[in-house]
């Protein structure tokens, strides 16, 4: 019984080291990031984002021409952490998928 009682504790201790890591992670798509319960501030982060692109003129909405190959673009999402760890600012930036 002791040894089941010692083992518990680092599976524990190993379980809260892992679960405290894997929440800090920024999400990787948009449709990962929708399903955080921080969503509220990574939507804002993009609505910055996109009125910084539109401000500086960097796009503006065209129709398609036939027979033209898209450029794709994804989100990057940051975290950004003050000194203790604690996330202080969200930041999302739309990049262009250049190797398309």
């Amino acid at each position: 019984m002791p040894v089941l009682i010692k083992d518990c504790e680092g599976l524990e201790w190993a379980f809260l080291a892992d679960t405290t890591d894997t929440e800090v992670l920024e999400p990787r798509t948009l449709s990962e990031a929708k399903r955080r319960l921080d969503w509220a501030l990574w939507e804002q982060a993009i609505e910055e984002e996109l009125a910084s692109l539109k401000a500086a003129g960097t796009w503006h909405m065209e129709e398609l021409p036939p027979r033209v190959n898209v450029i794709g673009s994804k989100w990057v999402f940051k975290a950004k952490n003050d000194a203790s760890g604690w996330v202080v600012c969200y930041k999302v930036h739309l990049v262009a998928q250049g190797f398309s």
